[in-house]
């Protein structure tokens, strides 16, 4: 352990400032620090910057006003916890919802609808409900022709979920056609797609479309900056994943942290013999 801690002394010295852009995300690191840490990245150079002990609003409010003078733009999940901390930490960044955390919202809604329905499906088609939640959740365009056959046994079955699958088709629509457009038509179409689940009166959409109204703003960014996303985050955290479960876990958060850091910058280098 001492040598590990003199070989990696110079990952544990945290920056003295951070980059213009910056994605934060938390995973469940189990340290003497907490159940969770959050982690810093750089979504230029896909690498991570720091690791806190803790993803508190205070921890992060700090940091930030420490180090945080240059931040222009932040990506992250849809954490009030996360958003209210970097608003009252910084000076009027730009804040990016990450897609992906924002759109599975939406195929939550269709779940929920057909785990709601399926009691009323016979016992052979409720025993394989759940295997078709896939084929629900994928585009139609890309069902091959018995996919499509499936899909359309089980929405005839209940026209809720019939219902649920169109706005999940409107929804997919909306995305894919708004990645290019201007702010105000990514807006406007985003309000149409509101309109939509209001006619149609399903509960789970209806609280659905109500988390994107709050975050309304940084789901709209995402569009005007589509190359920024927390993608590359989870990737790291799978590798963090790695780390921690070869290691049987760390409970010294100050080691776990170095080994993070330390492994994401030696990672390039090839250090093979022969």
């Amino acid at each position: 352990m001492r040598l590990f801690d003199a070989r990696t002394q110079a990952f544990s010295t945290p920056p003295v400032a951070l980059p213009k852009v910056i994605a934060i995300d938390e995973f469940k690191g189990d340290t003497d620090k907490g159940k969770f840490q959050l982690i810093i990245a750089d979504p230029i150079t896909r690498r991570p910057i720091d690791i806190l002990e803790n993803r508190r609003a205070k921890t992060i409010q700090r940091y930030l006003r420490e180090r945080g003078q240059q931040v222009e733009m932040v990506i992250m999940d849809l954490s009030s916890t996360f958003k209210n901390a970097v608003q009252q930490a910084l000076d009027k960044p730009v804040i990016i919802a990450d897609s992906f955390h924002f759109s599975r919202y939406i195929y939550w809604a269709l779940n929920k609808v057909r785990v709601r329905v399926q009691k009323h499906f016979s016992e052979k088609d409720r025993k394989h409900g759940k295997r078709i939640q896939k084929l629900l959740f994928k585009r139609s365009h890309k069902l091959n022709t018995a996919q499509k056959a499936i899909v359309r046994h089980y929405l005839s079955l209940h026209p809720d979920l019939q219902t649920a699958y169109t706005i999940k088709e409107a929804y997919q629509a909306w995305f894919d056609t708004n990645k290019a457009q201007e702010r105000h038509d990514v807006r406007q179409s985003l309000h149409d797609f509101y309109q939509l689940v209001q006619d149609k009166q399903l509960p789970e959409f209806i609280k659905a479309i109500g988390t994107f109204r709050r975050w309304e703003t940084e789901i709209i960014n995402a569009f005007i900056y589509p190359h920024l996303s927390n993608g590359f985050v989870e990737g790291i955290n799978n590798r963090t994943k790695v780390i921690k479960r070869t290691s049987y876990g760390y409970q010294n958060f100050s080691r776990f942290r170095a080994k993070i850091l330390a492994q994401h910058f030696i990672k390039d280098f090839d250090i093979s013999v022969g």
